[in-house]
């Protein structure tokens, strides 16, 4: 599985175990909501500053969006 891929599920995943819709978790995090949908798909690459943007909204390291569950 790509990094890419891994990286997509995990935000996906915590995302919906926090109750957020990507609307308001593009609100929250400063990021257009397309662009949450597309690095929740694995369509987009993300930089460093989105990465820890997306880590901060939550509440995790930006090393725990790559660990598998």
């Amino acid at each position: 599985m790509s990094i890419r891929i891994k990286f997509a599920k995990r935000v996906l995943e915590l995302r919906k175990e926090q109750g957020l819709s990507q609307a308001n978790f593009a609100i929250k995090v400063d990021v257009d909501r397309t662009t949450i949908s597309k690095i929740e798909l694995a369509r987009r690459n993300v930089s460093i500053d989105t990465m820890g943007k997306i880590a901060n909204g939550l509440d995790v390291d930006v090393a725990f969006l790559f660990i598998d569950k």
